[in-house]
């Protein structure tokens, strides 16, 4: 006697419809609209970079003289990137196509029976399934490759977009600034930190990076008295609490928060004798591992080789020589370095600037 199995019907039932789910999905998927999606974002994000680009070069940004090739290059390429995608979606059609239109055929002339006799059925679907589990395969590989050749472009865009709007706004803030920036020095890049003074405390402000100067300026509203736990009193306090030569930081290290943060925040400097500060650490609100690599290019020199050619009019000059105080003829025993703007007579106090 036949006896109708109502999980294995149910079961079943329900793999026919995310069969036909899957068909519609996947004539979706081989379009790569989504991909296509991603290349208009990036059409977006270069005409932003573009403009940013332009924007910082009016203030006075010298550095990165590859950036607007960058935009060029990437501009250039994008159409050959477009025709590859498109190919690749005709080459899946032409030869999927038809056999995804013969399953929808298929799976609709089945459902009409398969609540009559579903024994007589249960075959043809799971054939239906597994002939359809190498066209996913190829869809999502294809859609993968296709994904990872703009991913590159997509994460380097993403990059300079955010390092253009932070020196924008570091323009901005040096234009609120407590001090000024030296005759000829050019901003390299700013990031918002906090500077821990005392353990996980200290205050909030920003990093301002040029070709010459390391400075810190605290920039926040401080609370100055509360009421029973509740604040009464606030103040605005804006100070420079860093300013040294680029030439007496010794090194530089970045560094996780804690051992599960995939993000390095941490930044910590050590500096020469002569510096005011021989060691300072700081919490970032971007990546310590990028301001590191900025640094380095600083310290080292190699940030000169990105220099566009409106910068090299005002390109740093070498470093004089001066061996004696030019007043009492003392040796002088500090060396000078870069971002020095002059050095005093440990015998006399004469100032020599240079």
């Amino acid at each position: 006697m036949y006896h109708r199995d109502e999980e294995k019907v149910g079961n079943y039932r329900s793999k026919l419809s995310s069969i036909q789910n899957d068909i519609t999905d996947l004539k979706r998927k081989y379009l790569f609209d989504d991909v296509f999606g991603n290349i208009r974002d990036i059409e977006k994000k270069l005409n932003g970079i573009e403009n940013g680009i332009r924007t910082v070069r009016q203030k006075g940004f010298v550095y990165g003289k590859e950036w607007e090739k960058m935009v060029i290059d990437y501009k250039g390429e994008l159409p050959r990137i477009k025709t590859s995608i498109q190919t690749e979606s005709n080459n899946i059609a032409n030869i999927h196509s038809f056999t995804l239109d013969q399953m929808v055929s298929e799976i609709s002339s089945m459902r009409s029976d398969f609540e009559t006799n579903p024994a007589n059925y249960y075959s043809h679907i799971d054939s239906v399934e597994s002939r359809i589990s190498p066209i996913k395969s190829l869809i999502k590989d294809a859609d993968n490759k296709l994904k990872a050749i703009i991913q590159p472009m997509e994460e380097k865009l993403n990059t300079l977009d955010k390092r253009i709007k932070r020196i924008d706004n570091g323009f901005e803030q040096i234009e609120k600034a407590s001090f000024k920036l030296l005759e000829g020095e050019s901003p390299v890049d700013a990031w918002s930190a906090q500077y821990l003074k005392e353990g996980k405390k200290g205050p909030k402000g920003m990093i301002f990076l040029t070709d010459k100067r390391f400075r810190f300026e605290q920039n926040e509203d401080v609370v100055v008295s509360r009421r029973f736990l509740v604040v009464t009193k606030k103040e605005r306090r804006q100070e420079l609490l860093i300013d040294e030569p680029i030439g007496l930081i010794v090194s530089s290290k970045d560094s996780e928060k804690g051992f599960f943060l995939a993000r390095k925040e941490m930044l910590h400097l050590d500096f020469e004798h002569g510096a005011k500060i021989r060691e300072a650490t700081f919490r970032t609100n971007v990546d310590s591992k990028e301001i590191d690599d900025v640094l380095d290019s600083v310290i080292s020199g190699g940030i000169s080789k990105t220099i566009t050619d409106e910068g090299t009019k005002t390109e740093e000059k070498t470093l004089p020589k001066i061996d004696k105080c030019p007043a009492c003829g003392a040796s002088f025993t500090k060396p000078i370095v870069k971002g020095m703007t002059h050095i005093r007579c440990e015998y006399c106090g004469k100032v020599v600037y240079f």
